[in-house]
């Protein structure tokens, strides 16, 4: 309890007396309490006009089950969080980030930011999803190493994506034949069937999706992180987006399967 020493005045003669002063005072505390929190709220209110948070957003995805299965509802409560609707569109690999560059979508629902960084108007979201693991998928009658890679003989299947990605790790070293498919599900079941012999394929923890083809050979060749994806016209959005993804993404991890 502070005190402090008033001086009144009385016949001209300055008599000193002390009376205690209670800075708890709860009259007080409770007006710069209600002041501080107007405040606030007419910050926030500021704020929020400020965003001008759109209505609907679309999102373009790969057909690949962690996209699918565990990716694509992390975004949508995130979106949902922030009042706004999110629609998806299921795409050929190659022609998401063209698109979302383009405005013609408003970015990509996860995506490897080795491809995103050669697209200068596309911004990586946080926070990281899951590393994106490129493996050479092989039939177990072949052998099956990087060196398959740098061989001109041979013949590799895979995406217009996952060549952007083989090609920025590999460059000119890169030897193999491509053939390229819109579909990346659909590669293990072209070596499955014996019709190509090799193939790119990317998987993430705790994808099974390559356990039912046991005939294939997985030899993993590199990794890199993947984020949500946004088209620089929502720069503004990021710190809010990316909070809203991070409650998301742990309220997820806390459910039980």
């Amino acid at each position: 309890m502070s005190v402090s020493t008033l001086i009144f005045f009385a016949k001209n003669r300055a008599v000193p007396v002390k009376v205690e002063l209670r800075f708890y005072n709860i009259a007080f505390f409770r007006f710069y309490r209600s002041l501080f929190l107007c405040i606030c709220l007419n910050t926030s209110s500021v704020e929020a006009q400020e965003l001008n948070l759109p209505e609907t957003m679309t999102f373009s995805y790969v057909n690949h089950p962690v996209i699918i299965n565990h990716v694509v509802p992390i975004v949508r409560k995130a979106y949902k969080r922030l009042g706004i609707k999110v629609e998806f569109i299921l795409q050929p690999s190659a022609r998401n980030l063209r698109q979302a560059s383009a405005g013609v979508t408003d970015g990509d629902t996860a995506y490897s930011d080795m491809l995103v960084r050669s697209y200068p108007n596309l911004m990586l979201v946080g926070p990281e999803f899951f590393e994106s693991v490129f493996v050479l998928l092989c039939h177990r009658s072949e052998i099956c190493n990087e060196e398959v890679l740098f061989d001109a003989e041979k013949m590799l299947v895979l995406t217009d994506a996952s060549r952007s990605g083989v090609e920025t790790k590999f460059g000119d070293r890169l030897e193999i034949k491509t053939y390229s498919i819109n579909s990346l599900s659909r590669i293990p079941r072209l070596l499955d069937g014996r019709r190509l012999k090799y193939g790119i394929y990317v998987t993430a923890q705790g994808d099974t999706s390559l356990a039912d083809f046991p005939d294939l050979t997985v030899v993993e060749l590199f990794r890199t992180k993947t984020f949500h994806v946004l088209n620089n016209k929502y720069s503004n959005l990021v710190p809010i987006v990316s909070e809203a993804l991070e409650y998301a993404l742990k309220e997820s991890s806390a459910t039980p399967e």
